[in-house]
C-alpha cells in the first residue's frame, strides 16, 4: 500500500476529485477543512504543513483598487483571525513538525496567537522579501516588498532540538536563516509566491522523504518545491482552474530535481542581482 492510500480512499468515499502519482504527491479539489476531514477518517498525518493561505481584508482591498494591466482582482475571500483560528483547530493535531504560513501584517499576530493556543511554540515572524515585487499606485508613501511567515514547532524536547547548528549539521542542512529574501518573478496565479522563496522554506522546515502538505495550493508552487526536493506532497484547492494549474504543474515536476545547495547557489546569485552584484 502507498503512503497516500488512506488518504485517496477517503477522498474517494466523499467523492471528491483527486490525483496521485507513484510515491511522490496526491492533491485534491476540494477545500482546506474537507481534506483535513479525509486526512482524520485515514488515521494520517503530515510532517511539515506550509501555506500561504488568503490574507486580511485590507490587503486584499489594496489590491484589487489598483487592477491595472495584468494585475488582476484576488478570485478568492479574505480571511479574519475566526478563520485563522478554525484553520489551526482543522490542522494543528494532524502536523507533526513545523507549520508554516505566509500571511500579512494584520493577520500574522492572530495566527501566532492561534499557533500558540494549539501548545505549539510560534515564533517571531520572519521577513520574505520580493525585491521590486509591489508598489503603491498612488504614490503616497513607500510599498511593502515584504510578505512574513509565521512558524511554529511541537513543544516538546526533540523538536527543540530540531533547529540547533548541531542537530542541522548531522542533517546535512544549513542553518536557519533569519528572513529570506530575493527578487519577484511572474506568478502562476495572482497572489502566488516565487518558487526560489517555497524551495528554500520546505527546504529548511522539512526533510528529505518528509510528507509537506499545502492545503491552500493555488498553482502549486509550494508542492512543487517540495517534489523537486526529494519530499512527498499533498495538498488541496477548491478553484478548478488553479487546480488543474497544479496539477500540469506537478505532472512536469522532478524529484531531486534541486538539492539544497542547488537552491542555495541561486538564492546567492538572486541576491546579488537584487542588490546589483557581480558574479
Amino acid at each position: 500500500m502507498t503512503w497516500h492510500e488512506p488518504a485517496r480512499l477517503a477522498l474517494e468515499a466523499a467523492g471528491v476529485a483527486h490525483i496521485e502519482t507513484g510515491d511522490h504527491y496526491l492533491v485534491a479539489q476540494c477545500d482546506h477543512a474537507t481534506l483535513a476531514t479525509a486526512l482524520r477518517r485515514a488515521g494520517a498525518m503530515v510532517d511539515a504543513l506550509i501555506v500561504d493561505a488568503p490574507y486580511s481584508e485590507r490587503t486584499h482591498a489594496g489590491h484589487d483598487g489598483f487592477t491595472e494591466g495584468e494585475r488582476s482582482a484576488l478570485s478568492y475571500a479574505w480571511w479574519t483571525p475566526s478563520d485563522v483560528n478554525a484553520f489551526v483547530g482543522d490542522w494543528h493535531a494532524l502536523v507533526r513538525g513545523w507549520f508554516g504560513t505566509i500571511t500579512d501584517t494584520d493577520l500574522m499576530h492572530p495566527w501566532a496567537r492561534a499557533l500558540e493556543a494549539a501548545y505549539r511554540y510560534a515564533f517571531s515572524p520572519l521577513a520574505c522579501v520580493e525585491t521590486g515585487s509591489r508598489f503603491r499606485a498612488v504614490g503616497d508613501g513607500p510599498p511593502q516588498w515584504s510578505t512574513w511567515l509565521v512558524l511554529s514547532r511541537p513543544r516538546s524536547r526533540e523538536w527543540a532540538r530540531w533547529a540547533t547548528i548541531e542537530a542541522r549539521e548531522e542533517r546535512g542542512a544549513r542553518p536557519l536563516p533569519g528572513a529570506y529574501v530575493g527578487p519577484s518573478e511572474r506568478k502562476e496565479v495572482t497572489g502566488g509566491k516565487p518558487l526560489w522563496l517555497m524551495r528554500a522554506i520546505v527546504g529548511d522546515y522539512s526533510a528529505p522523504g518528509d510528507l509537506v502538505c499545502d492545503p491552500c495550493m493555488g498553482a502549486g508552487t509550494t508542492l512543487v518545491a517540495a517534489v523537486e526536493l526529494g519530499r512527498r506532497a499533498i495538498g488541496c484547492e477548491p478553484d478548478a482552474g488553479r487546480y488543474a494549474m497544479a496539477c500540469r504543474r506537478l505532472a512536469k515536476a522532478r524529484p531531486q530535481l534541486r538539492m539544497r545547495l542547488d537552491v542555495e547557489a541561486t538564492m546567492g546569485e538572486q541576491s546579488a542581482l537584487a542588490l546589483g552584484g557581480d558574479e
